[in-house]
């Protein structure tokens, strides 16, 4: 949890006289330096989550430094295209595409995607043909630990979020001529907060992955991670060593074989940069103990 510099305060306070209601303010100087951290290194591409922080200035500053963009709306889209950013740097992810939206995503000249069913990629396949392009398509794999291991997303239960390995045993990628198969995706935790345990848990994966790609014939040129890395709520919770995820992560794209290693970063890449303050109007005891309204 990052304390407020000088110059926010000071902003927040000179604010708080002049306003009656909520406000959030974001330091953008401390944004620029915390990204620049996380692009100074050449083992994982990252891609920026969109729905983490939409405004402007946000992707306008992720995009200095040299993000790219996953987007999983036509507002997301739109949002990333108003500021200027080709759209060969957007990935569509997200477990609801339909035709419709698969097609103008297409149309605005998106060609990576993440396929969440059997579905989606027979939808995906028939848009590119009527658009006379190809597109590079990531399979998203959810994937259950037989010895107790816990979906963080969901605990025991499912998710919408892609397919299992035995039901993705029935694409038959030859099938879709306008899509190169690329690699695949998985991601199955959220604000976590242990370098460890996530090393752990991406270990686990590469096994069961490799022979997906075997089975379906992929040729496994790009592992994407998702994001799922976690910001401290409280100050006693723990933070994330950046430079042990980065050892933990040029581990993971040796062992797995892959050319490239993707994440994409929501909260983490933003979210210790906004700072939301609202007026206080009293304070009162309730049995012994204070609250703040």
């Amino acid at each position: 949890m990052t304390f407020l510099s000088t110059p926010v305060k000071n902003a927040i306070d000179e604010l708080s006289t002049q306003l009656d209601s909520p406000f959030f303010v974001y330091d953008l100087d401390s944004l620029d330096a915390h990204l620049s951290r996380l692009v100074a290194q050449t083992e994982v591409k990252l891609w920026y989550a969109v729905k983490a922080n939409p405004l402007s200035k946000v992707i306008q500053s992720l995009d200095n430094a040299g993000f790219n963009f996953d987007v999983a709306s036509k507002g997301e889209l739109e949002q990333v295209l108003a500021q200027g950013i080709n759209s060969e740097r957007v990935l569509n992810t997200g477990p609801a595409k339909s035709p419709k939206q698969i097609k103008h995503f297409i149309e605005r000249g998106v060609r990576i995607f993440v396929a969440e069913s059997l579905n989606q990629v027979r939808w995906l396949n028939e848009q590119a043909i009527a658009k006379q392009c190809q597109l590079q398509v990531l399979l998203r794999v959810q994937l259950r630990w037989p010895e107790g291991e816990k979906n963080p997303l969901g605990g025991d239960s499912l998710t919408p979020f892609g397919l299992g390995c035995d039901e993705w045993q029935a694409l038959n990628t030859s099938d879709y001529p306008a899509l190169n198969f690329d690699g695949l995706h998985i991601f199955q935790w959220g604000n976590m907060l242990s370098s460890d345990k996530l090393a752990h848990l991406w270990s686990q994966m590469i096994a069961p992955l490799q022979q997906l790609a075997s089975d379906l014939d992929i040729n496994l040129k790009v592992l994407d991670l998702g994001g799922g890395l976690g910001i401290p709520y409280t100050l006693d919770a723990p933070t994330l060593s950046w430079d042990a995820l980065i050892d933990a992560l040029t581990k993971i794209k040796r062992d797995a074989g892959v050319e490239e290693l993707w994440m994409e970063l929501g909260r983490y890449a933003v979210g210790e940069c906004g700072h939301y303050a609202t007026p206080l109007v009293e304070r009162k005891l309730i049995y012994g103990q204070q609250q703040v309204i």
